[in-house]
């Protein structure tokens, strides 16, 4: 006779179940930290049985306890004072780190998520115990090693160049596995701007105004609106350069209006301040992002190496201005003695999308037609955060002009590895092009064809090395041959690349991709090869589809085309 199961005994409480834990490495930047807490507040939203761990730099970490705390079960403080300037030798270094992760692995983590993408974040995750591992890093070689797909991207996409067509936050949601859904609509209080925030800095100085602007900024926001009081924010480092703003003699008459509140506020009592004004206004900095997070619209003007697909304010009510200069977006390291991309942004445009924000709550093409001179409005283009039907953060062009080749190739780049990544499908309005945009879209194509039959070639060379390795009698000689020719063709990859530097992400990322593939023996990384070379020539494919739409969308349209026409094309992609 078969007794029942018992699973306690009895009189004795039900066993709970232990909730899985997720610990998330952060330990670059503050924005960076901040972008990592509205990806990681969905996902708590999502997921409320879940554990989640933040380690963080304590200097960033710290300040933002506030809002941390509300999505963290529990924080660990990277203290690098602690951990480096206080020690006295190596070995001291090596005794507090192995005391600090050592907390850390007393707890058994089941998933661990690098989201710092820097060689120190690597290193240091490496030291850290779990389960399951997600963003880079250092296997026991020291090899670089990245199993999830996001973070190859990132790595190969973000990190490497300007044709990332998505915001941070939704990466870090991709990566976390959140149901990407949008966030709450900010409902502006009044058609009025009675409180207004400006942080006139950022972290280099290719990345913000110069002084003078901001004054000009400020006389003309404060002579149209004597009512609007602005407040000047920032660190202890940059009240300097605010009191310089703010006691300017072209702004003696509007000294009652004007608060310079840098280095005078935690991040917490900003926050506060934040979430009662009306407006911010300011560069790529933190400070924006904890303005999306305080539910209030902001303005961003872009400049330098700011990338605004990425990094603008993450919320429904966010507009970015950036300018059209030929080199922008730039690198950090490439010098630069005129910043060009600072003089082709006016203080003009950006009042006039301060005064569309405070009246209508929106801005306007045709409203900063009637506003503004075209010598003003040629050099700049005007954004406007949007929520996709995938859900996902898109910056529409308000600009009814020409799109660039680089903006065509983020959008189509954008359906591409939506769909190879998520089996998504969005839908974009075609681009306007003229007759140097069509050409050099034909040339992209080009490079595509070339990029789709290596594709093919090396899955066919993967091919023959798993039925080589399987058959009776394998040829040594012949697999390595194969593999020769595998090799072969990530160099001429390589080469396409130096000839089309618009296709550089996806060599890059299936480059990455291919440093990374699975499995313990020959046939298993053959295996891995093959669908990476099939994955590389499906995004080719993609690609190439949506391009020969476009241009031949462009040909219906201009029948008499020559290279000398600048007619332009509409429809849907």
């Amino acid at each position: 006779m078969n007794a029942p199961k018992v699973d306690q005994f009895e009189g004795e409480p039900p066993v709970e179940p232990q909730p899985k834990t997720l610990a998330i490495v952060q330990i670059t930047r503050i924005g960076d930290l901040l972008q990592t807490y509205i990806a990681a507040k969905s996902l708590r939203t999502q997921r409320p049985d879940l554990r989640l761990v933040l380690i963080a730099r304590k200097s960033f970490a710290a300040p933002l306890k506030f809002l941390l705390s509300e999505v963290f079960d529990e924080i660990f403080m990277l203290d690098y004072e602690r951990l480096i300037e206080n020690a006295h030798s190596l070995s001291d270094i090596q005794d507090n780190l192995k005391e600090f992760t050592g907390k850390i692995n007393n707890l058994e983590i089941d998933v661990l998520i690098n989201l710092s993408f820097s060689t120190t974040a690597e290193y240091f995750t490496s030291l850290i115990q779990s389960k399951f591992l997600l963003g880079p890093v250092r296997a026991n070689n020291g090899l670089l090693s990245i199993s999830d797909k996001w973070s190859k991207f990132v790595f190969s996409n973000v990190m490497r160049g300007d044709l990332n067509p998505f915001a941070l936050v939704d990466i870090f949601k991709f990566i976390l596995g959140v149901e990407l859904k949008q966030p709450e609509p900010i409902v502006k209080k009044e058609n009025t701007l009675k409180n207004m925030v400006i942080h006139p800095f950022a972290s280099q100085d290719r990345k913000y105004w110069k002084s003078v602007k901001w004054v000009e900024l400020i006389y003309k926001t404060l002579k149209e609106k004597p009512e609007t009081i602005i407040s000047i924010v920032g660190s202890k480092e940059e009240r300097e350069i605010a009191e310089e703003i703010a006691n300017n003699p072209i702004l003696s008459k509007f000294r009652k209006s004007i608060r310079n509140l840098a280095g005078l506020t935690s991040i917490e009592e900003l926050f506060n301040h934040l979430k009662r004004a009306d407006l911010f206004v300011g560069h790529d900095s933190m400070v924006g992002h904890l303005a999306a997070i305080a539910e209030l619209p902001t303005i961003t003007i872009s400049l330098g190496s700011v990338r605004p697909n990425e990094t603008t304010p993450y919320s429904t009510k966010a507009i970015n201005i950036a300018p059209k200069t030929k080199c922008f977006p730039c690198f950090p390291d490439e010098k630069c003695e005129f910043y060009q991309c600072h003089a082709d942004i006016g203080h003009q445009i950006v009042y006039s999308a301060i005064n569309q924000i405070a009246g209508k709550g929106e801005i306007t093409v045709e409203q900063m037609e009637k506003e503004n001179s075209t010598f003003y409005l040629n050099s700049v283009n005007f954004y406007a955060s949007n929520f996709k039907s995938t859900n996902l953060f898109s910056l529409n062009t308000l600009n009814k002009d020409y799109s660039d080749v680089k903006t065509i190739m983020r959008t189509f780049l954008r359906m591409g590895w939506l769909y190879l990544f998520e089996e998504k499908e969005e839908n974009h309005d075609y681009p306007l092009i003229n007759a140097t945009i069509y050409d050099q879209l034909v040339n992209v194509n080009e490079g595509l064809k070339n990029l789709y039959d290596l594709a093919e070639f090396g899955k066919k060379y993967s091919k023959d090395i798993i039925e080589e390795v399987s058959s009776d009698t394998p040829d040594i000689a012949k697999i390595k041959s194969l593999s020769g020719k595998i090799d072969e063709i990530d160099e001429l990859q390589e080469i396409v690349r130096q000839g089309y530097p618009l296709l550089a992400p996806i060599v890059d990322y299936f480059k990455v991709d291919k440093a990374n593939l699975k499995g313990q023996n020959i046939v298993h990384l053959s295996e891995s090869s093959f669908y990476s070379y099939h994955h590389c020539s499906s995004l080719c494919n993609i690609m190439f589809e949506l391009i020969q739409k476009t241009v031949s969308e462009f040909k219906i349209k201009n029948t008499n085309y020559n290279t000398n026409e600048k007619e332009s094309q509409g429809g849907q992609v």
